[in-house]
């Protein structure tokens, strides 16, 4: 089983990620996804119906992890589709970018907070 594909699981405590200004605790996973920007609240940022895919690498009830090839800028309001990994279960989220890091050369990993919080059910569901 590749890292990729394996169950989501907590972050390792021998890398620190920001550890100490989460609320809950990421877990670890490789779970596909789309996003998009509303231009209406961000003009500039693309047309309407423009969607990034992207990988979750990590999820909270607070916060998740994106891996995608766009950058955005702190601030930026994110609706997220999340799918869980054998696509039974798909749900809709907003997020903001909290920050952004390069990942690779061609990637962007954009970490953020999310409006509403996820419940238990929902991150049993996905993750």
């Amino acid at each position: 089983m590749s890292e990729r594909s394996a169950p989501c699981q907590p972050e390792s405590p021998a890398k620190p990620r920001r550890s100490d200004w989460r609320a809950a605790v990421r877990r670890r996973c490789a779970l596909p996804s789309a996003c998009n920007v509303d231009p209406s609240l961000h003009p500039g940022t693309g047309h309407p119906k423009d969607s990034w895919q992207a990988t979750v690498q990590n999820l909270s009830a607070q916060g998740i992890g994106l891996v995608l090839c766009r950058r955005f800028e702190v601030g930026t309001i994110l609706s997220v589709e999340l799918f869980s990994a054998d696509g039974a279960y798909s749900r809709a989220v907003e997020m903001r970018v909290a920050h952004v890091q390069p990942e690779g050369i061609t990637q962007w990993l954009v970490g953020g907070i999310l409006a509403e919080e996820l419940s238990d059910a929902d991150l049993q569901a996905l993750l």
